[in-house]
């Protein structure tokens, strides 16, 4: 099958070179069960690369099973690939297929292999290196015959040097990489996609074909498009829904487009606004207001009379304010807030009964505990009064 006879039964549309290359080395590796890595951002259409690889392939009439490995969570991650047996968890009421045994006899699209988690990746290993595996909850191996065909937007080769993804299942998946261009790189494929996207959109939906005029072209080659491919479709379609006139200028595109501004410039929006910024600043952010959200609880607790030691660690609630009265918690008492000092009992007459109720209640406890009478010759004097606190 030749590369005219592939795009047309796959509908991959372009005449570029980069997707001319990727097209030949699908072909190429289609005849084999080798395993396969497609490299490239999201939205450039690694899906369908992988649906023309097995299409060509001699599986084309077994299964086709598309996992995203992204979108499960990760204690269900291994049951969902491997089955489970009946009982193996909560809510396993019957024994369950796992995607690798649907997948038997055809292929397996292992959608953001990247976020995998560690665990699943070491009974990944097993399967592509013996071919067999085990249900959650069982012992017994079962043997399948699948080709993995797996896809990333990230550079796993970074991901292992920073201990992420392990290296041994790199190397074991990584035997042919198609490294799928963005389309900001093939820009001669802006213009073939958005026509071929416009009319099918106009098909489906019952509406008139659009036409582009010159400096809607333009608009659309010099946009950066860091949706890709995903983007453009999502252009087209609103295109053909949402425009009513037949010749479609660079004003009615330009509030479609994300990033651009209402205005006449055609300048590209940057990488810093298309991405949202930088994840780490992100997380720095967000690990502040978490560590400020806990400092104002700890901060309300002692301004409500909470001891210092239920409060936290924070400095500031070791010492009385200066220009605020302490509300001393008495044994037995809720704690209670002084609204000014003429209310506040002195420290002397609250060191005096604070000692008494302290010596008469632990004495009371004691006495109940061995059931005798009080002896009140025995109390404490008063020049052995607590410390004042």
């Amino acid at each position: 099958m030749d590369r005219e006879a592939i795009q047309q039964r796959f509908g991959i549309v372009g005449q570029s070179a980069a997707i001319r290359n990727v097209i030949d080395r699908a072909r190429m590796v289609a005849r084999t069960d080798i395993t396969v890595l497609l490299q490239g951002e999201s939205g450039v259409g690694k899906e369908l690369i992988a649906h023309a690889i097995h299409g060509m392939s001699p599986r084309r009439h077994g299964p086709f099973v598309i996992v995203n490995c992204g979108a499960i969570p990760e204690g269900l991650l291994e049951s969902e690939l491997f089955g489970a047996e009946k009982g193996a968890y909560t809510g396993a009421v019957e024994r369950r297929k796992g995607y690798f045994e649907e997948a038997d006899g055809g292929t397996i699209f292992l959608d953001e292999i990247g976020e995998m988690p560690l665990a699943a990746q070491v009974r990944l290993l097993r399967v592509l290196e013996t071919g067999e595996f085990t249900r959650v909850g069982s012992s017994r191996p079962i043997k399948t015959d699948v080709r993995i065909i797996a896809a990333t937007n990230k550079d796993l080769a970074k991901a292992v040097r920073a201990g992420h993804f392990r290296e041994d299942l790199y190397y074991r998946i990584s035997t042919v990489i198609i490294e799928i261009p963005p389309l900001r790189e093939r820009r001669e494929d802006i213009i073939p996609l958005f026509e071929y996207f416009l009319h099918r959109a106009a098909q489906r939906y019952g509406t008139p074909l659009r036409r582009l005029d010159e400096s809607a072209r333009q608009l659309l080659l010099r946009y950066h498009w860091p949706g890709n491919v995903r983007e453009l479709r999502n252009v087209a379609e609103q295109v053909a829904v949402l425009l009513t006139k037949n010749t479609i200028t660079a004003e009615d595109l330009r509030p479609l487009l994300r990033g651009v501004s209402a205005g006449r410039s055609l300048m590209p929006v940057s990488r810093a606004s298309e991405h949202g910024g930088d994840p780490r600043e992100r997380e720095l952010i967000y690990r502040l207001l978490l560590e400020l959200r806990s400092i104002c609880t700890r901060s309300r607790r002692c301004c409500i009379g909470w001891s210092p030691a239920r409060c936290g660690d924070l400095s500031s609630s070791r010492r009385r304010p200066r220009n605020r009265p302490f509300a001393p918690r008495l044994p037995g008492r809720r704690p209670r807030m002084w609204t000014s000092w003429k209310t506040f009992p002195s420290k002397r007459n609250w060191t005096s009964s604070r000692l008494k109720r302290t010596i008469t209640g632990s004495r009371s406890r004691r006495r109940c505990e061995k059931r005798q009478p009080i002896n009140t010759s025995k109390r404490r004097p008063s020049s052995h009064r607590l410390p004042a606190c």
